[in-house]
């Protein structure tokens, strides 16, 4: 499946994937959750194969279950970090928080002092919860002094808690904190975000969906059983 992936990896484009049997390999995938492979001659007018030749590939291709879950996962990380990198990346997490039901106030581009992003709640974003946010953007791994920076802004604000938002991730030390700093912060690495993200994709502004268009599609989840043709 994977010389099909490489063509179906431009998500704004709209054509036609005529190669290597691909109209019905990728009907075979939704019907069985398997890729027959690319060799394998199937009459288009039949529901489904009643056995497959016995060649080497085609076994092994069709011992290989598509996660389209994950392949979409990898493309919305891609497209989240071509479009929101830098300070449209705090924009992006903001917008997130907002549709949560946050006021937000995001810092203008340049020093920030350890703080992106203030968000608090009720009618004018005084009352609690009140967050600091911190954001890193692109490849940028946090690490324990920003663990510490982030903690300081929170008491200097009178915040009740913390937000790290950290698309590169964390290191070791940051992440074996995590109890110790459970009910203070909150680490939120790029599984995370778009965790969040797809929560409340509906309410987000037109904009941030005009750069991130998505659909959410159902499919059949298909048994181990049922799958292997038993």
């Amino acid at each position: 499946m994977q010389d099909l992936l490489y063509s179906l990896g431009a998500i704004m484009t709209v054509c036609e994937i005529s190669r290597n049997n691909a109209l019905v390999r990728v009907q075979q995938v939704i019907a069985t959750g398997r890729d027959p492979g690319d060799g394998v001659q199937i009459k288009t007018g039949s529901a489904a194969p009643a056995s497959f030749p016995a060649t080497a590939d085609a076994t092994e291709a069709s011992d290989q279950t598509i996660d389209l879950e994950r392949i979409a996962r990898d493309q919305i990380e891609r497209r989240i970090a071509s479009v929101f990198t830098g300070h449209d990346f705090t924009r992006l997490v903001a917008a997130v928080l907002n549709a949560q039901g946050y006021h937000t106030r995001v810092t203008p581009p340049g020093a920030d002092n350890g703080v992106d992003i203030v968000a608090g709640s009720g009618p004018l974003g005084l009352e609690s919860p009140r967050l600091v946010v911190q954001v890193k953007s692109g490849n940028i791994v946090l690490d324990q002094p920003g663990l510490q920076a982030l903690i300081g802004s929170v008491q200097d604000t009178h915040a009740d808690h913390g937000l790290i938002v950290s698309w590169g991730g964390f290191t070791p030390p940051v992440r074996r904190r995590l109890n110790e700093l459970y009910f203070r912060v909150r680490l939120w690495g790029r599984e995370d975000l778009i965790d969040n993200l797809f929560g409340v994709y509906e309410r987000l502004p037109e904009d941030v969906r005009a750069e991130l268009p998505l659909r959410r599609v159902w499919s059949l989840v298909i048994e181990t059983d049922e799958a292997a043709g038993l």
